[in-house]
């Protein structure tokens, strides 16, 4: 599998960094809906070369290359689902410049609303100063999970596991457990050493409708 890595720029001053990844949700615009499933296949086959990686009953993900440059790479991964008799894209994950596996795709039900939970393995190159003085490379490695509402157009994004790698020891680390509070999924997890890369707020707010 080949991963571009054109999308990534990192700044650090004193072991603080900031990242701009750059992101396409292109399918948003070109491919938003159908009627059939065969119809937004369609769609898709006209934006690049779709691959439907994982499904449930009503609901497919599908990642999309497209070509760059004369290189086919990696352009996103787009979550349809079907309600209302027509197929509706309903979220997307973006990592481009990383390489990145899905380990779990299932329904999450929420009050009265199911939706669908992605988990996603994740790391990602980086350059850092510790001393504020001397680049280094670095690998920040992620376990997250995505929340994608039946009802709306987007995923929430949860970290519940982060580490980040200098010379294959692990420089700033986070370790947390999930849970359910309500309309909130709370991350318990000592968060001393986590850094700039590994910070995860305790709690996130889904804003899933409630009946």
């Amino acid at each position: 599998m080949r991963w571009l890595v054109i999308a990534t720029l990192l700044v650090t001053t004193n072991a603080s960094a900031r990242m701009l990844v750059i992101e396409d949700p292109g399918m948003y615009y070109a491919c938003p809906q159908g009627k059939t499933w065969a119809a937004v296949e369609k769609c898709l086959k006209g934006q690049g070369r779709p691959v439907v990686v994982k499904q449930l009953e009503g609901a497919k993900l599908v990642r999309l290359e497209q070509i760059e440059n004369g290189l086919w790479v990696d352009a996103g991964i787009y979550l349809y689902v079907e309600r209302a008799k027509q197929w509706k894209i309903a979220g997307g994950f973006f990592g481009r410049g990383t390489e990145y596996e899905l380990t779990e795709f299932k329904p999450f039900t929420l009050g009265n609303h199911t939706g669908f939970r992605i988990e996603i393995a994740q790391a990602s190159p980086l350059f850092i100063q510790l001393d504020g003085l001397t680049t280094r490379p670095a690998t920040r490695r992620v376990y997250q999970t995505l929340y994608c509402s039946p009802t709306r157009e987007y995923c929430t994004q949860v970290v519940r596991s982060c580490e980040v790698l200098v010379h294959g020891h692990a420089y700033w680390t986070f370790r947390g457990t999930s849970g359910q509070e309500g309309d909130q999924i709370v991350i318990s997890g000592d968060r001393k050493l986590a850094g700039p890369f590994c910070t995860q707020a305790e709690r996130v707010y889904l804003g899933w409708p409630q009946k």
